[in-house]
Formats: C-alpha cells, structure tokens, sequence
C-alpha cells in the first residue's frame, strides 16, 4: 500500500509506502515542456537504481493531475535495447475543480488509467492534495474511469 498526502498549507509532501515514511518540503517546479504546468513529486527508492515517483501536476493554474510513474534504469552491461524506455506510467488521476462554463468539463475526479498488476508490492495506491491552488481532492473519491472528453 502507498498513501501520499501533498499538503500546500503546511508545504510538505508525505509518502508512506511499504511500511516506510517519507516526507520533504513540496518544491514546485515548473515544466520543461511546458511554462502552463507547474508540478511537485516525492520518489521512493527501489533496488538497482530504480523509483517509483509519485507526482502532482496543475496545468493553467486550474486542472490537476496525480501520478505514478516507474522509473527502472537499464542496468545490464551489455548495450541498451532498441526502444528501451526506462519509464513506465502506472497510474493517474485528473480533476478540475472549477470546470469551464459552455466547455465538457466536469468537477468530476477521474482515474484516468490504474495498472496495480504492475505493482503488485502495493496493492493499493491513494492519495490526497490538501490546500492546493485550484482545489482539494483524494483518489477515494474518483467516480469514473477515463477523462473528461
């Protein structure tokens, strides 16, 4: 199981996973793809190298994201496999609290995609964003799979 708790009043991020806390002082950043986006992430390390990395993302200042994401660096001492790709996405939330008139948006929190075959150590993921910007939301409270459109 892993709880993550991102609280922007107290501006600290707490993991507890496997057992295990972790907490650190949320240090957003903003996107290198994009100057819309600001994100926060906390990481719990996992053998050879490798991380799970639970992040939280607002796209213009007002649609939120949660994700987890796998990060398993290529460790053999042969060369690097064609269309290795190091990262793997294993699950995510959205969740726009004020949703856009006249638009498809909903205040509805989406789990967007969930894969805990992936992760069978966890069996359970959940989190919760406490004081952010454009609204409070846990993954407990998702209703629908999929996006808003």
């Amino acid at each position: 199981m892993a709880h993550i708790t991102f609280d922007f009043t107290k501006g600290m991020a707490k993991l507890v996973c496997l057992e295990e806390t972790i907490e650190k002082k949320i240090s957003l950043v903003e996107c290198q793809y994009s100057q819309y986006t600001k994100t926060g992430h906390i990481e719990y390390p996992l053998d050879d190298g490798a991380k799970w990395v639970f992040r939280w993302e607002q796209y213009a200042g007002h649609e939120q994201f949660f994700r987890l994401d796998q990060f398993n660096p290529w460790i053999a001492k042969r060369p690097l496999p064609r269309g290795h790709n190091p990262w793997s996405n294993l699950a995510g939330w959205s969740y726009i609290a004020k949703p856009s008139h006249g638009t498809v948006q909903t205040n509805t929190i989406y789990r967007n995609f969930y894969y805990p075959e992936q992760v069978p150590e966890l069996n359970h993921v959940s989190f919760e964003i406490i004081g952010a910007p454009a609204g409070d939301w846990k993954s407990d409270d998702f209703s629908e799979d999929g996006y808003y459109y």
